[in-house]
């Protein structure tokens, strides 16, 4: 019998792992080092330059503190490829009262500027799924970002790549009246009515109206006991649902909205309504403008293969432009 060359398959095994093990060191250099020293270089990572006019879009990934790596990914993919449509922006809140991270937290802000750190709210799981998006929520809408207000913003999930061109094509360049957006109260997202008992969105992505964002943060700070809130993505329908207030939700299509699952190189999608029911190979979901549940980066990666800077690409069809 054969002895098996178990060097060879020890470094057959680190392959797939590379990448990922490349990409850690550089954002640890990234996030250690100058923002003076890396302002070519990170000039280089935005496929666009920058906006020069004030985009109505907010986007706001909620990231862990101490992942890095990740939010490297963000930027480098969906970020990148989009931003050239100046219809948003996008930035990452970050919670976090670590005497450790909280430097390298900061010292990543100094060279990509797109933080919004909570340095008074710990990073656990029961803030992050609480807490945390309402307090993000008030930051933005109170102080603003950058001086800068916007006529919608949405939370994204570290874990979600989007689509944001086919989304503002599809539901929210409409919405850009001259008279009447003050009023305009959306909630868009895909439906979590059955599991929170209103019309709620999923948490992983949701999209709000600025005004309807300022109100649902002003009923949350209006709670007497937060240790009683529940899970945010059915806070977000049952502060207005329970408070009295109208607002119009509307669902994003059951095809355009998945949760990437597979095994062995292969994304499965399924979707969010039809009891979770599975709809197939990745690469027929044409209508995709919302990916979830890629904690891992090989499902990260392999997803990124369907899009460029002009939307879904496969089997030469192309996805859809800024018009």
């Amino acid at each position: 019998m054969r002895t098996p060359n178990y060097s060879t398959v020890r470094f057959k095994n680190l392959f797939p792992k590379a990448y990922i093990y490349i990409l850690t060191f550089i954002t640890l250099c990234l996030v250690l080092l100058s923002s003076t020293s890396f302002s070519s270089l990170t000039t280089t990572l935005s496929s666009s330059p920058k906006n020069t006019t004030q985009p109505p879009w907010l986007l706001i990934t909620s990231s862990a503190s101490s992942d890095f790596q990740r939010r490297l990914l963000v930027r480098w993919t969906w970020v990148s490829l989009f931003h050239r449509s100046d219809i948003f922006d996008h930035i990452f809140a970050v919670s976090s009262t670590d005497p450790v991270l909280l430097p390298l937290i900061k010292k990543e802000n100094d060279t990509f500027g797109d933080i919004l750190l909570l340095d008074n709210i710990e990073d656990t799981h029961w803030t992050a799924n609480h807490i945390k998006p309402f307090e993000f929520f008030k930051r933005v809408t109170n102080k603003a970002w950058k001086g800068r207000t916007y006529k919608f913003v949405s939370k994204v999930d570290q874990d979600s790549f989007i689509d944001p061109v086919r989304i503002w094509n599809r539901y929210l360049k409409g919405r850009m009246h001259d008279t009447g957006i003050e009023e305009d109260r959306l909630m868009l997202s895909m439906s979590h009515e059955a599991f929170c008992e209103c019309p709620a969105p999923q948490g992983s992505f949701y999209t709000l109206s600025w005004n309807l964002a300022k109100l649902i943060t002003r009923l949350y700070d209006g709670m007497e006991d937060r240790k009683d809130i529940g899970q945010e993505d059915c806070m977000v329908g049952r502060f207005p649902t329970q408070a009295g207030e109208l607002y119009e939700f509307i669902s994003m299509d059951e095809e355009e909205s998945f949760d990437v699952i597979g095994e062995k190189g292969v994304a499965i999608a399924k979707d969010w309504s039809n009891d979770r029911a599975e709809r197939g190979p990745l690469e027929k979901m044409a209508k995709v403008v919302f990916l979830h549940q890629m904690k891992e980066e090989w499902k990260w990666l392999a997803v990124k293969e369907f899009f460029n800077e002009d939307g879904w690409v496969r089997n030469g069809s192309l996805g859809e432009t800024v018009s």
